[in-house]
């Protein structure tokens, strides 16, 4: 019967003493591998979309590539220039945004693993998560994906949360709105 109770029990939600700071362990370690070798090698062919439309942006206002827009992932675009600005124009700081953005995924992936398994489940999944060369690559690659993968995910966890019955109407409302504009 012991057993049974250690196996079928639920998942103890509450870390104990800073339940802050695995996600925070989870968001600097996930970035520092996603930055290691982060400006490596030359840009790849679609990676120069978002960094030459970057560069337009911050010279003209617009994100031009020589005579022509680039209006495509202008929010991505307009990130880069920014990070541009703080950073200089480089290959790192145009990869930075995608890294960032995945790292942040990494830490919602283990908080809500960890609210709805546990926290053997969040380490365990978020661990392989991280290191996946897919996820590695996403992170490394100077384009829209990691911020829309982003997104994806918060959306996708955001729509269970607001169909679920019980809690206040404003609150179910307020999570089914973030989840449309995620999604």
């Amino acid at each position: 019967r012991a057993m049974v109770s250690i196996c079928c029990s639920p998942p103890d939600i509450r870390p104990p003493g800073r339940p802050w700071l695995a996600p925070l362990v989870v968001l600097i370690g996930s970035l520092a591998l996603f930055c290691v070798n982060l400006d490596d090698g030359l840009p790849v062919h679609d990676e120069l979309y978002n960094l030459l439309a970057a560069r337009g942006l911050l010279e003209t206002g617009q994100p031009r590539i020589a005579e022509g827009l680039y209006p495509r992932g202008y929010l991505f675009t307009w990130i880069v220039a920014q990070s541009f600005r703080l950073f200089g124009d480089g290959l790192f700081a145009a990869r930075l945004p995608a890294a960032v953005s995945m790292a942040v995924l990494c830490m919602a992936l283990f908080l809500w693993l960890r609210t709805t398994a546990g926290n053997a489940a969040a380490w365990i999944a978020t661990i392989l998560f991280a290191t996946s060369p897919f996820t590695v690559g996403t992170a490394q690659f100077a384009r829209f994906y990691g911020p829309q993968s982003l997104a994806f995910f918060l959306g996708a966890i955001a729509v269970p949360a607001a169909l679920r019955p019980g809690g206040s109407a404003v609150r179910r409302g307020l999570l089914a709105a973030a989840a449309v504009l995620l999604l």
